[in-house]
């Protein structure tokens, strides 16, 4: 649960301490798919959900101290970095209520197989998430966004299907379906916003490098007069 990348008063500079930010939420997209993992292997996952829960903390404490330490810098990146992490807070606690939903199905119940494709579907996009933010290409970021839109429909014709099946299913059952549809539906509409939001930043940053590339490019040269001003301290003299 300890942060890797960001310490106590370890703020050198605003580009420095926002970078730092953005490799600890990736961790936390990685905690979040071994939150998959308890539902897999049957395991307890309160002690997981308090070192995620921990982390999250001091991420969002040391976004605040950067606001105290840096007030008029990297304004905008520093709100986009303020909205991932909300973001990432509400993600964190659909999955946990996911899991929980899922921790609590016998192995018998009829819904046992969307138990699996749930957890499957949830993790494949975590982790194409994952890559696109390694990446950063517009095809991964293509592919991510489209897996989300896809996944979501999927699921929206599974859940109509089970429900009008003739298969007989208890009310129990039927609420707990209701529950995990409603549930994984927010999961993929916060991860699409996720990645509309870590995209919207890479774009933000391609477009600023480029900016200033084409003003490097577009520097007129020293004039001759200039030059010529110059000749006499490159040669020594004078």
């Amino acid at each position: 649960g300890r942060p890797k990348y960001i310490h106590d008063n370890d703020l050198a500079d605003v580009e420095t301490t926002l970078t730092q930010v953005d490799l600890e939420q990736r961790r936390l997209l990685e905690m979040l798919s071994r939150y998959l993992d308890t539902v897999r292997q049957g395991k307890e996952l309160s002690e997981l959900r308090k070192v995620a829960k921990e982390l999250l903390d001091r991420i969002g404490e040391f976004l605040i101290d950067m606001v105290a330490r840096f007030p008029d810098q990297a304004v905008d990146k520093h709100n986009a970095m303020m909205t991932r992490q909300k973001m990432l807070n509400w993600l964190e606690e659909q999955i946990i209520e996911l899991c929980e939903v899922l921790h609590t199905l016998p192995k018998t119940s009829s819904l046992s197989t969307w138990s699996q494709s749930l957890v499957e579907g949830i993790d494949i996009v975590l982790l194409v998430l994952q890559d696109a933010l390694d990446s950063n290409d517009a095809s991964s970021w293509t592919t991510a966004t489209q897996l989300m839109g896809d996944r979501g429909e999927l699921l929206r014709k599974l859940r109509d299907a089970s429900l009008q099946s003739e298969e007989c299913l208890l009310p129990e059952e039927r609420t707990k379906l209701i529950r995990l549809a409603s549930t994984t539906e927010h999961v993929f509409m916060l991860m699409t916003q996720l990645a509309h939001e870590c995209r919207q930043a890479s774009l933000a940053d391609e477009a600023f490098l480029a900016h200033h590339e084409l003003e490097d490019l577009d520097a007129p040269p020293p004039s001759s007069a200039f030059s010529e001003a110059l000749e006499p301290v490159r040669s020594g003299s004078g």
